[in-house]
């Protein structure tokens, strides 16, 4: 466990994850493209963060088109994750019409780390307090999140975590690092595909 947040020069082990339907699968084998975007999120029920997983999966295509790959990491258990996905949920695009999320929807590994543990592994921080989750940006986030529908589901892991955005090169060398400042400070679809045209 490190005592420091990582930071760009240095690297991130190997390490294994569980997505909801496989165990055990390395971060070494999304390396090969040299432009792995590692997202730290928080949980599944954070209506938000569950809006973040629609658009990133929309982005995926670009992702891939610029030779990238993603990957996820939530704090919730791998049956919460089922339980939201397996059946698919409805949402409203931004034209209003109804749409389906789950798993057929999700192109990248969703890892499912409910004891925190790489999260603790890496130091990714969480705030002091509850006052230090909340931004404008973020309670905007959550207002669009809540127009399209989604609601605040089941709270799993820290309530305080923060997210976090790395860009990895191969063998796992960050290029990037983003560390959140409120609930849902994740970077937009501009700044995620400057990292990959970089």
């Amino acid at each position: 466990m490190r005592d420091t947040p990582i930071q760009v020069g240095e690297r991130f082990g190997n390490f294994s994850y569980d997505t909801a339907w496989e165990q055990g699968k390395p971060l070494d084998a999304l390396l090969e493209t040299g432009k792995l975007l590692l997202i730290f999120s928080r949980y599944i029920g954070c209506h938000p963060c569950l809006m973040e997983l629609i658009d990133l999966a929309a982005l995926y295509p670009k992702i891939r088109q610029r030779g990238g790959e993603l990957l996820v990491v939530m704090q919730s258990a791998p049956e919460t994750v089922r339980e939201v996905l397996k059946p698919g949920l409805i949402y409203k695009t931004a034209q209003g019409e109804p749409a389906v999320f789950g798993r057929e929807q999700l192109p990248f590994d969703l890892a499912c780390d409910p004891t925190c543990a790489i999260y603790l592994e890496y130091d990714i921080p969480a705030a002091k307090n509850k006052l230090e989750l909340f931004s404008p940006a973020s309670l905007l986030k959550a207002r669009r999140a809540e127009k399209m529908g989604l609601s605040h589901g089941k709270y799993e892991g820290n309530e305080l975590q923060l997210p976090a955005t790395f860009l990895l090169k191969k063998e796992g060398e960050v290029a990037h690092a983003h560390y959140g400042k409120a609930f849902a400070d994740y970077l937009n679809e501009e700044a995620l595909l400057a990292l990959l045209d970089r």
